[in-house]
């Protein structure tokens, strides 16, 4: 169940942060961002397995915003046995878990969300697209996530997002859609308004 990954331990008090980078990223790519948001959090970063002409990615496509069904519901399935495999090799609480992904990572986040709903304790979503095909709507009542989105966005159309962020509420999730004056890039605003929205939920 190896795969290329960082583990860091932190305050075991503090939340653990699982980071899925975007397309072309790789397991360093989110750390400032994690450090910035939570300094004293624990960080689980993975590389996607995925080689897309020489880019990582977490799952296939099919075409630019199509996803190849089939493998993104195996790398949901593949992130939740390893999650598990890490919380019994490091000895970190399997319930700590907070997820962000970006782009690419964030829509296997939002996959992983919706088919294992009691897995994580909170999410950040940066620039997600969909969650892909959803067989049934599951129980996240009151489970902290946070949605952030450009609207200038080419990757991403905002009525994606407000779909994703539609189907999340009726989980009755506790969701924040937080939009920005920018494009697919992740923005220091993004980032500033990601880290107050996780201070308030895992002070």
């Amino acid at each position: 169940m190896e795969r290329i990954h960082i583990y860091k331990q932190g305050n075991p008090f503090r939340p653990l942060i699982l980071l899925l980078h975007g397309t072309g990223g790789d397991e360093k790519s989110l750390l400032d961002m994690a450090a910035r948001i939570d300094k004293d959090a624990g960080i689980l970063s993975l590389r996607g397995e995925v080689n897309e002409d020489g880019l990582n990615r977490h799952f296939k496509r099919l075409s630019l915003g199509v996803f190849d069904e089939v493998d993104l519901h195996k790398r949901t399935s593949d992130l939740e046995q390893f999650l598990d495999f890490a919380a019994n090799k490091y000895g970190f609480p399997r319930h700590q878990i907070v997820g962000l992904g970006y782009s690419n990572g964030a829509n296997l986040l939002a996959s992983h969300l919706f088919k294992y709903p009691k897995s994580v304790q909170g999410a950040i979503l940066l620039h997600p697209l969909s969650a892909g095909t959803i067989d049934k709507i599951p129980d996240l009542f009151g489970l902290p996530i946070f949605i952030g989105a450009g609207e200038e966005d080419p990757i991403c159309p905002q009525e994606m997002t407000q779909r994703l962020f539609l189907q999340l509420h009726k989980t009755g999730a506790n969701v924040t859609l937080s939009w920005h004056q920018f494009g697919h890039n992740l923005s220091t605003e993004e980032i500033q308004k990601a880290s107050t929205w996780y201070q308030s939920f895992f002070k």
